[in-house]
């Protein structure tokens, strides 16, 4: 039997976003989680990542603090349309002080209020660095000020492959390492994904491809003057910049850490190359985007000459929702087994409301022949509330009719950002299944007793099967 106070020995592989806040929910339990990161430095690039109010909320569960992560709040989202030459025209409200997108053509410009956020939802939606959200995770995991034992990371250490069974993970070097517990946090191109099932299929090529860099607020002022009424509205919200086919650019102002307020750039267009044999991230000149968009208007060209010399270019890829996410002693989470569109601005919030339901089913003492059963009910409570979001992803994102359904729509709104994770959490309801025990408990997302397995499902589950 297993003792009231004992811990699990978890291995999560991934330090991105999901791996940390899932490493640092059962650090809150009291488990050994041992973090398992590819790269040399557990650094994220200093892009951009939207919280909607479903994911701040999620980050507050996690006893991660809004304000750690500079947030900057949308107010409104602002589409100007491009035809092609000079058709696309932004002038500046003088009264106002806000870009003013007039299109010569037969549909006016759109603008989408999110005033009404904080109201509907309990929160605005923001957007922050992706370093400053990796900095609060990673001092959720790692920092000292907290009662159980910091996780540890290994750097460098690319893992090849888990086996569910005996709860093991194969590193690059050969070691093969026992655990209770192993989570796959390892991204759109996951291994334990593979290892987990084989047969599942992976991200498909969409024929769409981003490139994304920043540019300095001080140094985007001083080389365009006409952009000056950024200083006026302060971006609060995007601006996108539509074209036929799969052109767009979108733009939004973000607090970096280290280099203050920047804007986040992602130029989408399509992607002619064989996306089957391209790699998925490449580095380009700067020029191979400019050729891109000749026609658009000068004012948009001299933007895009402020790229790096050299800027990233990536495919645009997301996942069919798949299932299994788990066999017996291990399981998936975040993107690698819901990787989704950007255009709902869910990915990370869904990776903490992973987390969270993590750190309530893995209480301290859990049992560990109970492991498998758990990972079962963990599948059967975020597969239905996940899967309708995949899908609505990509069906706002693929098909151009309904491409701003979801900005427009409070009934596709408030089942997705009015979702509290905390209050749905605490309406589960568990049953022990140690060795001999009947009946069960209700759980508390502040304090769960030792158990397992699901005796009532979430009440959200059929909510989102309707979704």
């Amino acid at each position: 039997m297993t003792s009231s106070n004992d811990p699990l020995r978890v291995a999560v592989v991934g330090g991105g976003v999901a791996g940390l806040a899932v490493a640092a929910a059962l650090r809150q339990q009291g488990h050994i989680v041992e973090i398992f990161e590819a790269s040399d430095t557990n650094n994220e690039p200093g892009f951009g990542v939207t919280i909607p109010p479903n994911g701040i909320k999620a980050l507050e569960a996690l006893q991660g603090q809004r304000e750690n992560i500079l947030p900057i709040e949308w107010k409104q989202v602002q589409f100007g349309l491009h035809s092609g030459s000079s058709d696309l025209v932004c002038c500046i409200d003088n009264e106002k002080y806000q870009a003013v997108f007039v299109h010569r053509g037969d549909k006016p410009p759109d603008s989408f209020n999110m005033e009404y956020y904080p109201s509907a939802f309990g929160q605005y939606w923001v957007v922050c660095s992706r370093i400053g959200l990796h900095s609060e995770l990673k001092r959720l995991a790692f920092g000292e000020q907290h009662e159980h034992p910091p996780c540890i990371i290994h750097l460098s250490c690319f893992t090849l492959s888990c086996d569910p069974e005996q709860g093991t993970i194969t590193l690059k070097d050969g070691q093969k390492l026992q655990f209770d517990l192993v989570i796959g946090a390892d991204g759109i191109k996951s291994r334990i994904r593979q290892s987990i099932n084989p047969t599942l299929p992976g991200p498909s090529a969409t024929g769409i491809c981003v490139f994304r860099f920043t540019i300095g607020k001080h140094r985007l002022l001083e080389c365009l003057p006409e952009f000056e009424w950024i200083k006026k509205d302060e971006l609060a919200g995007p601006r996108i910049l539509l074209a036929g086919g799969s052109r767009n650019i979108f733009m939004y102002a973000i607090n970096c850490p280290e280099r203050g307020e920047v804007f986040n750039l992602t130029v989408m267009c399509e992607d002619k190359r064989d996306q089957a044999i391209s790699k998925w991230r490449v580095d380009v000149p700067r020029e191979t985007m400019l050729a891109l968009f000749h026609d658009f208007d000068t004012k948009w060209q001299k933007l895009l000459n402020l790229a790096p010399p050299i800027v990233s270019l990536w495919q645009l890829r997301a996942l069919e929702p798949i299932q299994p996410w788990a066999r017996r002693k291990a399981c998936i989470l975040g993107d690698a087994a819901h990787a989704m569109f950007q255009i709902l601005g869910q990915g990370a919030a869904q990776s903490l409301e992973d987390a969270l339901l993590l750190r309530t089913l893995l209480p301290l003492g859990t049992p560990r022949s109970a492991i498998p059963e758990i990972l079962k009910c963990f599948e059967e409570i975020r597969q239905p509330r996940v899967h309708s979001i995949q899908k609505l992803s990509i069906e706002q994102m693929l098909s151009p009719v309904k491409n701003s359904d979801y900005l427009r729509s409070l009934e596709l709104q408030t089942p997705i950002m009015g979702y509290d994770v905390v209050n749905e959490l605490s309406l589960c309801q568990f049953s022990s299944i140690s060795e001999g025990k009947e009946g069960g408990e209700m759980v508390s997302p502040a304090s769960p007793p030792v158990v397992s397995g699901p005796k009532k499902p979430c009440s959200a589950s059929k909510v989102y099967e309707e979704l």
